[in-house]
C-alpha cells in the first residue's frame, strides 16, 4: 500500500513536471521568432526539453503500469483477506460448537441419569410388591 501511495505521488509530481514542460514548449512555439526568441530557444535547449517531456511521459506510463499492477495485487490480497476472514469466522463458530458440545453431553447425561433414577424409584415399589 505504501508503494501504491508512493507511485501515486510520483505520478502526480511527474504530471506536474510534464504540464510545466508542455507549457514551456507551447510558450516557446507560440512566441514570435524574433532574434531574442530564437536565442531563448537555443538557450533553453528545445530539443533537450522535448527529450525531457518524452522521458517524463515514459516514466508516467511506467508508473501507471506499476500502479495498475499494485491495484490488481491489492484486489487479490483483499479477496484473500476476505476468504481468510470467512474461514476464521467459520472456525470460531466450530470451536464454539465444540466447546458447548461437552456441556450438552453433560446435560444429556444428567437428564438420562435423572430418568434412570426416577425409573428405579418407580420400579422399587413394584419390585417390593412382587417380592
Amino acid at each position: 500500500i505504501m508503494q501504491h501511495e508512493e507511485c501515486k505521488e510520483q505520478i502526480k509530481e511527474l504530471s506536474e513536471q510534464n504540464r510545466y514542460l508542455e507549457d514551456q514548449v507551447t510558450r516557446l512555439c507560440e512566441a514570435p521568432f524574433s532574434e531574442k526568441a530564437s536565442r531563448a530557444v537555443n538557450f533553453v535547449g528545445f530539443p533537450e526539453q522535448e527529450k525531457n517531456v518524452d522521458q517524463c511521459r515514459n516514466e508516467v506510463k511506467i508508473l501507471e503500469a506499476n500502479n495498475r499492477g499494485l491495484t490488481e495485487e491489492s484486489n487479490c490480497l483483499r479477496i484473500e483477506k476476505e476468504t481468510l476472514q470467512r474461514d476464521c469466522d467459520e472456525l470460531r463458530e466450530h470451536i464454539k460448537q465444540l466447546e458447548s458440545a461437552p456441556k450438552d453431553i453433560g446435560v444429556i447425561t444428567d437428564d438420562v441419569r435423572d430418568e434412570i433414577y426416577a425409573h428405579n424409584l418407580l420400579q422399587s415399589p413394584i419390585t417390593q410388591i412382587n417380592s
